[in-house]
């Protein structure tokens, strides 16, 4: 994938996030689209948001609820460097 697209993901995350790191996904795709105008998942090919969301394993998805509430991500925890 795109480093730059991974970086400007993980970034709207972060500024859409509370202090629980979690972040609406609309919240996320209307930072990135004010941040970026020309911004569309298409153009990476994905037809929706949430597709690329989920192609790029680095977050961690859920739903609040089974009936279709809002889908939340953060970012991934990554793994400890382990002192030698």
């Amino acid at each position: 994938m795109d480093t730059q697209l991974l970086a400007r993901l993980l970034a709207a995350v972060q500024a859409g996030s509370g202090n629980d790191h979690w972040a609406e996904l609309s919240s996320v795709h209307n930072i990135l689209i004010h941040w970026h105008p020309d911004f569309d998942p298409r153009n990476y090919g994905y037809c929706k948001f949430s597709t690329l969301i989920a192609a790029t394993s680095l977050f961690d998805i859920r739903r609040n609820d089974e009936s279709g509430g809002p889908m939340y991500i953060r970012a991934k925890a990554q793994p400890q460097a382990t002192p030698n």
